[in-house]
């Protein structure tokens, strides 16, 4: 459970201080350069509640997350909680974030207009962003994270459906190709969570040759134990037999 724990510290980590820089790049020359000072308290400007909405998606969540996980694993709080349950939803809300909480999708779902941002790649970055953190999350769930496949499937489902809901929902002149993307991370999620349920399946078949080894060790022993205490028992049957024989002789 602990290297679960420590596997999901550093991820939470990692996505607490990654994607702030993110955010706050998106603003380009008006933080980077100072040529603007831009107000962060008119939330009339859309920009501010994108910044925000992923600050709340990328950092703040994480973070609180984080505090837990550190509180779990270096003072030994929360031991009650089911954390396969919880690292699971984890999961399952960073993999629906990938997706809700780039700034294309983001800014659409707020009902603002793409253009409003300086940059002319936001849509493309966009899009290989959550292609490439879909595929990441997914492999992350069924490779490294020790969660039972039974569980671990949630992950990339609904990962494939925010990503089909998204493009669903938002016209796209390249209807072909978002159908060929899908079918392509279909395959890939099919593929890493079938290798994750094999090896499963070989981890479970291992550990109960393990378990049919130990109990029959545990049975020679205990057979060991029943002979040693049969052959005290003859043994003490032989010396009265002796015994009984010389008290004979003797009268």
């Amino acid at each position: 459970e602990l290297d679960l724990l420590r596997w999901m510290l550093l991820g939470c980590t990692l996505a607490a201080v990654c994607t702030t820089f993110n955010s706050f790049s998106t603003f380009g020359p008006e933080l980077l350069t100072g040529s603007e000072t831009h107000d962060f308290s008119d939330m009339s400007d859309l920009r501010n509640i994108v910044f925000f909405g992923q600050l709340l998606l990328w950092t703040i969540v994480p973070a609180c997350l984080g505090c837990l996980l550190a509180l779990r694993i270096f003072r030994d709080k929360f031991k009650a909680w089911n954390w396969e349950v919880i690292v699971t939803c984890t999961m399952c809300y960073g993999i629906v974030v990938i997706v809700v909480g780039q700034l294309f999708h983001l800014t659409k779902i707020i009902g603002g207009d793409i253009e409003m941002w300086k940059s002319d790649d936001v849509t493309c970055s966009a899009e290989a962003w959550v292609l490439l953190g879909l595929n990441t999350m997914t492999n992350a769930a069924c490779f490294f994270l020790p969660v039972r496949s039974i569980v671990s499937w949630l992950v990339p489902v609904l990962g494939l459906m925010t990503y089909s809901v998204m493009k669903a929902s938002f016209a796209t002149t390249d209807a072909i190709g978002v159908v060929v993307k899908i079918l392509l991370l279909i395959a890939l999620s099919y593929l890493a969570w079938h290798g994750s349920a094999n090896n499963e399946k070989h981890l479970r078949t291992e550990w109960r040759v393990l378990q049919e080894v130990r109990k029959a060790a545990e049975k020679i022993v205990e057979q060991q134990v029943s002979i040693q205490q049969r052959a005290r028992e003859i043994e003490e049957k032989e010396r009265e037999i002796e015994a009984t024989t010389d008290l004979v002789k003797s009268l």
